[in-house]
């Protein structure tokens, strides 16, 4: 998720946050390195990145979840 997405979901949350009784949103971000030895030979060093938006709303007793992954 770019900077400017991220921003953009943060204002329409404090928009929102307003009418709810209480809404949240988790951004999560996490890189993962796997170095693998075969055969005694050092295979390539692999890079993965795992991003993804968690929002949760609570209103008049109803509850909510969302969630994204890139």
């Amino acid at each position: 998720m770019e900077k400017s997405q991220l921003k953009k979901l943060l204002a329409s949350q404090l928009q929102l946050k307003e009418q709810l009784n209480y809404c949240s949103l988790r951004w999560v971000r996490t890189t993962t390195e796997h170095l693998e030895i075969k055969q005694n030979i050092t295979q390539p060093l692999t890079r993965s990145i795992d991003e993804g938006v968690m929002a949760c709303v609570i209103h008049e007793g109803g509850i909510g979840y969302a969630a994204t992954s890139e």
